[in-house]
C-alpha cells in the first residue's frame, strides 16, 4: 500500500521506496512508478506501475500540459 504526497492511496510493486515518483504518461492506461536516476534531473528509471485510487481514469492528466 502506499500514499502519495498529495494523500491519494494506492498499491504499487514491493520495489517502491519513499521519494519514488508517481507519473502519468500520456497515453498509458496506468500509473507509472519513477526513481530518479543519474545526476541530470530529467533521468529517471520504471520501478512499476501503479493502481492509485482517484487517478486512474485520467482524473489526474491535464490535456494542457
Amino acid at each position: 500500500v502506499v500514499r502519495t504526497e498529495r494523500g491519494y492511496l494506492g498499491l504499487a510493486s514491493h520495489a517502491t521506496e519513499v521519494g519514488d515518483d508517481v507519473m502519468i504518461g500520456k497515453g498509458s492506461s496506468v500509473p507509472l512508478i519513477m526513481r530518479r536516476c543519474g545526476e541530470k534531473e530529467d533521468e529517471f528509471r520504471l520501478v512499476g506501475d501503479a493502481y492509485i485510487h482517484g487517478i486512474m481514469n485520467g482524473e489526474a492528466f491535464d490535456e494542457r500540459k
